[in-house]
């Protein structure tokens, strides 16, 4: 199974999940999905 997204829809998303986080850029998103255990160190690298 494929899922077929413009882009501008995955920019939609992102830039509505970092205001709901009140976040800057991916960077902080994947800081504060370490510090609260979303995601572990061994799974992003």
């Amino acid at each position: 199974m494929h899922l077929l997204l413009a882009e501008a829809t995955v920019r939609s998303h992102l830039a509505n999940v970092l205001n709901k986080l009140n976040l800057r850029d991916r960077a902080h998103a994947t800081i504060w999905a370490l510090k609260h255990n979303v995601v572990t160190l061994d799974e992003i690298e």
